[in-house]
């Protein structure tokens, strides 16, 4: 099987077929699924410049099928998912503020648990809202125990640039979701901590020997409800971010294939 056969099963509704080199939109547009680079890249460049190839290079680790995630996390750019072809993502969810808030619906945020619950601002394109309905309920349903880590969600839909880079944020493309950020680890944000000074550095000039060690308090509970309608966890990336959760279905293959 190619190995970008993936897209076909992951985003049915935006895309009717695949070639040997390409994708083919349901418009009939095509976008090619390599650029020639992707072994001679650099982690940074594929970061930076990625082909739809790049974006499934580095397999995400579902628990119940891979093992242990944090052998991986160890492992210097070792982020399934944080490579992101930009030109798919404006092309399924819009390629402009505007396009993507169109179509953008409300839900309630786990109204069992919280007396006054949030409401988060989604996309409705690939059922995105619905499946985190299903999450909130799901979440809902836990032990009290992992309510602080769930209440006052940190964000979902906004339509910015990643701190210290110019790549587009997922966010805005309102498919994904930052839970509690008191309860949780940015690498960025513990990198500044630990070296005060550097508040407007750029990743790619930060020396990799005072990367901080990955930490992480969100429960395995809470993650394994997201994997199960394919959202991946910014936890199991070497540059953590450990309240991100995104709707990545493509990185999910053994479900869809």
């Amino acid at each position: 099987m190619r190995k970008h056969e993936i897209y076909l099963k992951a985003y049915p509704e935006h895309i009717s077929a695949i070639t040997d080199t390409a994708i083919v939109y349901k418009d009939g547009t095509q976008q090619a699924v390599s650029d020639g680079k992707e072994n001679e890249k650099s982690y940074s460049e594929k970061l930076n410049t990625a082909s739809l190839l790049d974006q499934l290079s580095i397999p995400y680790i579902v628990e119940s099928s891979h093992g242990n995630y944090m052998d991986s996390v160890k492992q210097q750019n070792y982020d399934p998912g944080r490579i992101r072809n930009i030109a798919l993502f404006k092309k399924i969810y819009g390629n402009s503020e505007e396009e993507v808030s169109s179509n953008l619906v409300k839900i309630e945020w786990m109204p069992k648990s919280f007396q006054l619950p949030s409401s988060l601002l989604v996309t409705k394109v690939n059922n995105v809202s619905e499946k985190l309905k299903n999450i909130s309920v799901e979440l809902d349903d836990l032990p009290d125990e992992f309510k602080d880590y769930l209440k006052d969600p940190g964000g979902t839909f906004n339509w910015r640039v990643i701190e210290g880079t110019d790549r587009a944020s997922a966010h805005s493309f309102g498919m994904t979701v930052d839970i509690n950020v008191e309860h949780s680890n940015y690498w960025l944000w513990d990198y500044k901590k630990n070296n005060p000074g550097n508040d407007a550095i750029k990743e790619e000039d930060i020396d990799p020997d005072k990367f901080p060690i990955y930490q992480n308090k969100i429960p395995i509970e809470i993650v394994k409800i997201f994997e199960k309608y394919h959202f991946i966890w910014g936890g199991k990336w070497y540059h953590y971010d450990t309240m991100h959760f995104e709707y990545r279905p493509e990185l999910f293959p053994e479900h869809l294939l």
